[in-house]
């Protein structure tokens, strides 16, 4: 954790003169999971819906129309409970979003949404590719008998699509939706769960560009 952590203050802090930061809200819920349903199968009530909040850092290819963005966040489950269990998932997410636009990729001048010549649709839609990793910390507490609770990685990569909303030269809002592919955590082992898991993510980012 400390190594990613590490790594991700490096990128934020070498960037270029384009990068600029922000701030975004996250919503992920997996869509397909042998973990889901054994727990199911054996009467847990999980709750597979994580919410939360994030923080990331901007910065673009000079004379082309890719963006990345270097981001941190937390997620969390309110936890969920039955008659057998109390469950609980938290994530640390830490992701390296690479944004292309596709029709305006050649030729885009290195300016906000609001100020970019074209058609809105030209120059606000993107395909966003979402390598990553997240620190996982899972707790599942039996009414009666042991708890059991475990922390562990998981390697994510990611497919999606995007819109920006220029609200002025300096604020431009983007909602993105996507779906990953999920590495399986270790806990999995405990319930004799294998594979990894398929998980749709919605989300809302602020970019903020002072220098403009």
């Amino acid at each position: 954790m400390t190594k990613a952590f590490i790594a991700f203050l490096l990128i934020f802090s070498s960037s270029t003169l384009y990068g600029q930061f922000g701030i975004g809200a996250k919503y992920q819920s997996v869509v397909s999971s042998n973990f889901s349903d054994l727990l199911e199968n054996i009467g847990v009530n999980y709750n597979d819906r994580v919410v939360g909040g994030s923080l990331f850092y901007w910065f673009r290819l000079k004379n082309r129309r890719m963006e990345f963005l270097p981001e941190i966040s937390y997620v969390t489950t309110f936890s969920s409970s039955d008659e057998i269990f109390v469950t609980q998932l938290q994530k640390i997410l830490i992701s390296f979003n690479t944004d292309i636009y596709l029709f305006d990729f050649e030729g885009d001048c290195n300016c906000p949404t609001f100020s970019k010549q074209g058609g809105y649709f030209q120059k606000s839609f993107f395909v966003e590719i979402t390598p990553g990793m997240d620190i996982q910390f899972f707790e599942m507490e039996p009414i009666v008998g042991v708890d059991f609770s475990g922390s562990a990685l998981a390697f994510r990569i990611g497919l999606g699509v995007g819109f920006d909303f220029g609200v002025s030269d300096m604020v431009t809002i983007t909602p993105t939706v996507g779906m990953n592919w999920s590495s399986s955590p270790s806990w999995y082992d405990h319930i004799g769960a294998i594979g990894g898991e398929w998980i749709f993510s919605a989300g809302i980012r602020a970019l903020f560009r002072p220098d403009y």
